[in-house]
Protein backbone atom coordinates (compact mmCIF):
# COMPACT_ATOMS: atom_id res chain seq x y z
CA UNK A 1 0.00 0.00 0.00
CA UNK A 2 1.88 3.53 -1.00
CA UNK A 3 0.25 7.05 -1.34
CA UNK A 4 2.20 9.05 -3.98
CA UNK A 5 1.64 13.04 -2.75
CA UNK A 6 2.37 15.48 -5.74
CA UNK A 7 2.61 18.81 -4.44
CA UNK A 8 2.19 22.09 -5.79
CA UNK A 9 0.80 21.00 -9.20
CA UNK A 10 0.99 23.53 -11.48
CA UNK A 11 0.29 21.37 -14.99
CA UNK A 12 -1.64 18.82 -16.00
CA UNK A 13 1.41 17.01 -17.74
CA UNK A 14 3.20 17.21 -14.44
CA UNK A 15 0.06 14.92 -13.20
CA UNK A 16 -0.75 12.93 -16.29
CA UNK A 17 2.28 10.07 -15.91
CA UNK A 18 1.03 9.42 -12.52
CA UNK A 19 -2.13 8.78 -13.12
CA UNK A 20 -2.92 5.17 -14.70
CA UNK A 21 0.77 4.20 -12.92
CA UNK A 22 -0.39 3.07 -9.55
CA UNK A 23 -1.31 -0.40 -8.69
CA UNK A 24 -4.90 -0.86 -6.80
CA UNK A 25 -3.88 -0.43 -3.35
CA UNK A 26 -2.18 2.83 -4.03
CA UNK A 27 -3.15 6.03 -4.30
CA UNK A 28 -2.78 9.79 -5.77
CA UNK A 29 -2.75 12.81 -3.64
CA UNK A 30 -2.20 16.10 -6.13
CA UNK A 31 -2.14 19.47 -4.27
CA UNK A 32 -2.42 22.21 -6.52
CA UNK A 33 -3.67 25.86 -6.45
CA UNK A 34 -5.62 25.71 -9.88
CA UNK A 35 -8.94 24.00 -9.19
CA UNK A 36 -9.08 23.38 -12.83
CA UNK A 37 -6.04 20.69 -12.82
CA UNK A 38 -8.65 18.57 -10.47
CA UNK A 39 -11.25 18.77 -13.03
CA UNK A 40 -9.04 17.92 -15.92
CA UNK A 41 -7.83 14.66 -14.34
CA UNK A 42 -10.95 13.66 -12.78
CA UNK A 43 -9.73 13.62 -9.22
CA UNK A 44 -12.30 14.47 -6.42
CA UNK A 45 -11.86 18.23 -5.36
CA UNK A 46 -11.54 19.18 -2.08
CA UNK A 47 -11.25 23.06 -1.63
CA UNK A 48 -9.03 24.31 1.16
CA UNK A 49 -9.03 28.00 2.01
CA UNK A 50 -5.67 30.10 3.33
CA UNK A 51 -5.32 29.80 7.19
CA UNK A 52 -5.56 33.21 8.67
CA UNK A 53 -2.59 34.47 11.07
CA UNK A 54 -4.30 33.19 14.50
CA UNK A 55 -5.27 30.40 13.06
CA UNK A 56 -2.67 29.62 11.38
CA UNK A 57 -0.57 30.08 14.51
CA UNK A 58 -2.75 28.11 16.50
CA UNK A 59 -1.88 24.94 14.12
CA UNK A 60 1.86 25.64 14.50
CA UNK A 61 1.70 25.65 18.25
CA UNK A 62 -0.55 22.50 17.99
CA UNK A 63 1.56 20.82 15.70
CA UNK A 64 4.81 21.28 18.05
CA UNK A 65 3.48 20.96 21.47
CA UNK A 66 4.25 24.45 22.74
CA UNK A 67 1.85 27.33 23.40
CA UNK A 68 1.33 29.93 20.81
CA UNK A 69 3.39 32.91 23.04
CA UNK A 70 6.72 30.35 23.29
CA UNK A 71 6.46 30.49 19.39
CA UNK A 72 9.43 32.73 17.59
CA UNK A 73 8.37 35.93 16.60
CA UNK A 74 9.55 35.04 13.23
CA UNK A 75 6.65 32.41 13.51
Amino acid sequence: MSLLVLDDVWNVSDAAPFLNALGPRCRLLVTTRDGTIATTISAQAQRLDVLGNEAAMALLADWSEQPVEKLPTHA
